[in-house]
């Protein structure tokens, strides 16, 4: 179960309510810059974060390209993924023919991702950045939805035609809402929406249509783009 709901949290939802797409999604980047910051920046040397590390193989494709980004890390990134390096050759170095295959039927299970399973070659632990979105984006959900019928400038917000959550946080919110009246308030939203989307989409392909290609683009010209956003979650670059 999540923290107790955070205020500030809701606060931090309705002025990413300001800017296209969904807020939750944009507030969660800032979050995650802000984790791997204070990792890069205060606790790389920290003997726990770095076995954290050392389990996860650093972080997940996103977040190691996120954390590569946030300014004056380059440091930070270096002393992690160095280790890493020599990390990974030891266990390379290790391996031989055949310990695949003992190595996964001691574990009982079947890697997709990793079929061959060689030991020392797959983080043992979930991305840190990962876990840490995952509990607080949760815990903001609960005061998200906790506070939508009487927060009008949070309903308000989350009703814009290029607003609201996407489906990946709105299935969680759904799931967490603990009244009704969010529960519905969210549904009604985002089917308002929706409506308007699907409209501009059929105008989208309708234009492509040989016989209109001549006509002017008009709001419907990024309708796809926006649904793809809104079925996979994410935020439009700047």
């Amino acid at each position: 179960m999540p923290d107790a709901p955070t205020p500030s949290m809701v606060y931090d939802v309705i002025e990413a309510c300001a800017d296209p797409g969904c807020p939750l999604c944009r507030v969660s980047l800032r979050w995650g810059g802000r984790f791997m910051a204070a990792i890069l920046y205060e606790e790389v040397t920290d003997p726990h974060t770095r076995g954290r590390l050392k389990q996860s193989f650093g972080f997940c494709h996103d977040h190691a390209w996120q954390a590569a980004d946030v300014g004056g890390t380059l440091l930070g990134m270096s002393i992690i993924y160095r280790g890493l390096l020599g990390q990974i050759d030891k266990a390379l170095a290790q391996a031989a023919p055949g310990s695949q295959k003992s190595w996964w039927k001691k574990l009982g299970a079947v890697s997709a991702a990793d079929p061959g399973g060689v030991p020392g070659l797959s983080p043992a632990d979930p991305c840190p950045a990962c876990v840490y979105l995952t509990e607080m984006e949760e815990t903001a959900l609960v005061a998200l939805t906790d506070a939508l019928p009487g927060n009008q400038r949070l309903r308000e917000g989350l009703s814009q035609p290029n607003g609201g959550l996407c489906l990946p946080h709105l299935r969680r919110a759904l799931g967490l809402a603990r009244n009704p009246e969010a529960f519905a308030f969210l549904q009604e939203s985002t089917r308002t929406r929706l409506a308007t989307l699907e409209a501009e989409m059929d105008e989208f392909i309708r234009k492509y249509d040989h016989r209109f290609r001549k006509e002017e683009w008009g709001e419907e010209r990024d309708s796809w783009q926006r649904a793809i956003r809104w079925v996979a979650g994410g935020v439009a670059s700047d």
